[in-house]
């Protein structure tokens, strides 16, 4: 494929740099989920009657299981060699400390579920209000993957590719509009031979 047919990809990260303190597209996109998602979640309550101090207060359980989960999965999922020996870094969440989606929904899941207990919410009820939330954060955190390079995916021919610089001659899929994911029924892709 004729690399001009790509887009080469030079955004940076950066928005700006305090010196002591970086702002981050990452990091303001991953904060602007959680409060685009708590306008949502309020207008959703107020709909259905629910007091709004409701979304405030799950809104802190969510963020807290979405960064504890993210984290703690990127440590146990990807890197538990290393972790495992340095224990203390777990708690280091800054920007190149890594964070795990997969995590996250688990640390969400289990947030959730601890607010319903605690508040007497139906469960399933709240998931089924949540997931809306969710699915705008996530869109937001994609975007901010975007934003700093991640998730390159593969090596491709299509006409929508990008070029990333860190990654010198090779068009690549953009991978963060939409992961694939194989369904557990689905069946296994056959082996390459």
């Amino acid at each position: 494929m004729n690399l001009l047919a790509a887009l080469t990809w030079t955004a940076s990260p950066v928005i700006y740099d305090f010196g002591f303190v970086q702002l981050t597209w990452y990091g303001l996109l991953f904060a602007g989920g959680f409060v685009l998602g708590s306008f949502i979640l309020t207008h959703i309550y107020q709909a259905e009657k629910v007091a709004p101090k409701w979304v405030d207060v799950l809104t802190i359980y969510v963020l807290l299981g979405t960064v504890l989960g993210a984290r703690l999965g990127h440590c146990l999922f990807y890197d538990w060699a290393y972790y495992s020996r340095h224990p203390l870094e777990i708690f280091l969440v800054f920007p190149w400390a890594g964070l795990a989606s997969h995590g996250a929904t688990i640390g969400i899941l289990l947030a959730t579920w601890l607010f319903s207990r605690r508040h007497h919410f139906d469960y399933l009820w709240v998931l089924d209000r949540l997931v809306l939330v969710v699915a705008v954060g996530g869109a937001c955190i994609r975007l901010g993957n975007l934003l700093n390079s991640e998730i390159v995916g593969r090596p491709t021919q299509v006409p929508w590719a990008l070029v990333f610089p860190g990654i010198p001659n090779t068009c690549r899929f953009p991978r963060f509009r939409y992961r694939p994911v194989r369904c557990w029924c689905s069946p296994a892709p056959a082996a390459k031979a």
